[in-house]
């Protein structure tokens, strides 16, 4: 009997363990994943005007985000999209604003809002899936500002804050609409749907089964009554942190370390890319799209014949739409200005940060856009 209880052990030492862990993230303050890779070096800023946002990163906000732009009532709104470049300022002080917030600022005196919606390491699927929702929110949209980052093109599938943005019907029929990439549009109608199916074809979601309700029912008692419950995902989500640094540094992976194009996933993005310009001419949208400012006085973690290609390849769709406008913004931010983050490996030092600068660059790519705009015929826009 006593060999028997044997065979337990592991598992009992492993459970306490686990719960001992998960005790210490309850009393820990609630950890924002999304941003982890950010560092302590790089500081999130979403800005606000007059109490009301302009830039957003959840679709909770959303709704003030609109709100906000038909309240001020300049009629001609400008969409910039973006990954955590546009929200994120390098060694940012008190009172450091992104190129966002200086844009909007500077073409408000121009009758232009210019409002934001930035996802951290947003691919252009995310980014087309966006546009949609927000154009049939806001006819108003004159323009979109649309960075074209090679490391987003790595990046696949929507995420889950941005997936209920999918089951809105008019969403679901406006990229419906798109000729150009069909294939696309039907992977992202229904793979990422919950339940999967086409949302043309429901009005109302599925009644949840007996046994998602009494799941639920039991999650809702236990995260109430047991602080140890609620830490589970944050225990989940600083496991992966780790396991993902520990991956790094077994393999030597380091922020310059080269990163080989991965097919389907650009090319999944290159077609979400067309289906953003196609959505833009049929809604008589002008976009601007640009190549993302880029670390260059250290060599880059791209394959070069890769990013060249990229670079030419995304110029050329852009120059099929007489809609869209392409700029290469790549070294408008000078070296001075690039900061470190935190290292992604369980080494001590701090790595390289090729993705993120401080505000004299928000500034500088502030200040491209702004000119953009001031070299176009903007009088028969408005």
């Amino acid at each position: 009997m006593l060999k028997n209880l044997f065979v337990f052990t592991p598992v009992v030492i492993s459970s306490a363990c686990a719960l001992f862990f998960m005790e210490v993230l309850a009393r820990k303050p609630n950890i924002d994943f999304s941003e982890a890779a950010l560092g302590t070096q790089n500081t999130s800023r979403f800005a606000v005007r007059d109490d009301t946002v302009i830039h957003a990163q959840k679709i909770e906000d959303f709704p003030k985000l609109i709100s906000g732009f038909k309240n001020r009532n300049l009629r001609n709104a400008v969409l910039w999209l973006g990954n955590s470049q546009l929200h994120a300022i390098n060694s940012a002080d008190a009172d450091a604003e992104t190129a966002a917030a200086k844009a909007h600022d500077s073409l408000k005196k121009d009758g232009f809002d210019l409002i934001a919606v930035s996802y951290p390491n947003a691919n252009l699927q995310e980014h087309l899936v966006t546009l949609a929702y927000m154009q049939n929110q806001m006819p108003e949209i004159k323009f979109v500002i649309l960075p074209l980052v090679f490391d987003d093109f790595r990046e696949s599938s929507i995420r889950d804050e941005v997936k209920p943005l999918l089951r809105d019907i008019s969403v679901a029929r406006k990229l419906k609409s798109l000729q150009c990439c069909e294939p696309l549009i039907t992977s992202l109608l229904y793979d990422n749907s919950s339940p999967p199916s086409d949302p043309l074809n429901r009005e109302v979601q599925s009644p949840k089964t007996s046994q998602e309700k009494s799941e639920h029912y039991l999650n809702q008692i236990l995260e109430k009554n047991w602080p140890l419950w609620a830490a589970r995902e944050k225990a989940r989500g600083l496991f992966f942190v780790q396991l993902y640094r520990l991956r790094n540094t077994i393999f030597g992976i380091t922020p310059q370390t080269k990163r080989s194009v991965i097919k389907p996933l650009y090319e999944a993005n290159k077609n979400a890319l067309n289906g953003i310009l196609e959505l833009a001419q049929h809604d008589d949208i002008r976009v601007i799209s640009y190549i993302a400012p880029l670390r260059t006085d250290i060599e880059p973690p791209y394959v070069p014949a890769e990013y060249a290609l990229f670079k030419n390849e995304v110029r050329n769709l852009c120059s099929k739409f007489q809609n869209a406008s392409f700029f290469d913004f790549e070294r408008i931010v000078p070296a001075e200005y690039w900061g470190l983050k935190n290292n992604t490996s369980l080494k001590a030092s701090q790595e390289i940060d090729f993705m993120h600068f401080m505000e004299p660059g928000h500034r500088r790519l502030a200040n491209a856009i702004i000119e953009v705009f001031r070299s176009m015929d903007l009088e028969n826009i408005r």
